[in-house]
């Protein structure tokens, strides 16, 4: 059985949201500096607190490795955060961090198959869907890519209700591989799916089930970070709610100077139409075309924002030059990026929409915002872009 070093009292810096995994953190940086794995993936990346545990191991032990995040990043009751920016606050750690050797694949976990050869995966964390028939899925989907040293951890493993049915699984898969659970942090189970897995690590493995020294200590140590970050979002929550009560009042005060101005100025207008009744509808007229249009504006440009299918971020760092028009992003694509041919995200091609929708580039509305307010209803051909490397 391997001897734990210190290296699983390294303190997890990127668990930045309340999370059962949190309490696996130790865990994860054991597995990293046991297996020190060529080739690490996970399917489920969410806010990233534990890929990003997985990836600061990898630097911490500058190994020669590479990670692959997969999730498709939309939004689900469980989460009060819309997908895009679940996504953008991973993809700004990535690549504030481990962009040398992290990537983060926005597709689903049947898209991302093809990117990685058979054999190739040292080390697999399956975290998506948690009803019996999916984790299944990805087991089976997945276990063709693991390496000759595989092994492959499944989260949530100790949860029976709320429809999961990860732990049916564990049941039928423990007997066949050699394997353990943790039971805390909504259960963590390890299964060695390779026939060369080393032997240090498979001793540990055949022991640590039933071995109370080594729950007690993961568990311990896990606990302590778990509450630590806990703790720590909650104070960042009540620091956002106070600077949001301070905004608030200010925001108060504007109206008011605001609603005072506009009682002002229609006072001098009720004077002016009393003086040039017939100049006056014609000004009134004019004024409210002019809001319909600056409405219009606002709720196009919102359809954008809200699109699973535009990344902000990812459009800046696409296409630098936007940045010196000092536009937000969204507001640039809609008004000339669109047009332009350039896109709004990885996941819509732009031209490849216009050239299948010859009545959308006559009219000269933005694709995206087209195939949002009217393609999608109309089941209207789109596609992703055509990766343009293969990230094995």
């Amino acid at each position: 059985m391997p001897e734990i070093s210190p290296f699983v009292f390294t303190e997890p810096l990127y668990c930045e949201k309340p999370s059962a995994w949190n309490e696996h953190t130790p865990f994860a940086f054991f597995l990293i500096e046991q297996l020190r794995p060529r080739l690490l993936v996970e399917l489920g990346t969410q806010f990233g607190n534990s890929y990003f545990t997985f990836c600061q191991a990898i630097d911490a032990l500058k190994l020669p490795a590479k990670a692959y995040g997969v999730d498709i990043w939309l939004s689900y009751s469980a989460i009060p955060f819309h997908g895009r920016q679940i996504y953008e606050h991973a993809s700004r750690i990535n690549n504030r961090h481990f962009s040398h050797f992290s990537n983060l694949l926005k597709m689903t976990f049947e898209e991302a198959l093809p990117y990685f050869r058979e054999g190739s995966i040292d080390l697999l964390h399956i975290d998506g869907m948690h009803d019996y028939a999916s984790v299944k899925h990805d087991f089976e989907s997945w276990l063709p890519k693991m390496s000759d040293q595989g092994v492959i951890i499944f989260h949530d493993s100790a949860v029976r209700d709320y429809g999961f049915g990860v732990w049916k699984l564990m049941e039928e898969l423990m007997p066949k591989y050699p394997s353990f659970s943790f039971p805390f942090g909504n259960g963590l189970t390890v299964v060695c799916t390779g026939s060369k897995v080393p032997e240090a690590f498979l001793s540990f493995v055949k022991q640590a089930g039933d071995d109370a020294f080594t729950q007690q200590l993961f568990k311990t140590i896990g606990t302590q970070w778990a509450l630590q970050h806990t703790l720590a979002h909650l104070q960042d929550e009540l620091r956002t709610q106070q600077n949001l009560n301070a905004k608030l009042s200010e925001t108060i005060k504007e109206h008011k100077a605001v609603l005072a101005d506009r009682e002002h100025r229609l006072r001098l207008a009720e004077g002016s139409a009393a003086a040039h009744p017939k100049q006056d509808v014609v000004n009134r007229f004019s004024l409210i075309k002019k809001w319909q249009r600056r409405q219009q504006k606002k709720k196009n440009l919102a359809v954008i924002e809200n699109s699973a299918l535009f990344d902000g971020a990812w459009y800046l760092k696409t296409y630098p030059d936007v940045q010196k028009t000092k536009l937000p992003a969204a507001k640039h694509y809609l008004q000339f990026g669109g047009m332009e041919g350039r896109n709004p995200s990885a996941a819509f091609d732009s031209a490849y929409y216009l050239a299948e929708n010859a009545d959308v580039k006559a009219s000269g509305m933005n694709p995206l915002l087209h195939f949002e307010r009217f393609g999608r209803s109309e089941k209207r051909k789109y596609r992703a872009l055509v990766p343009q490397a293969d990230p094995q």
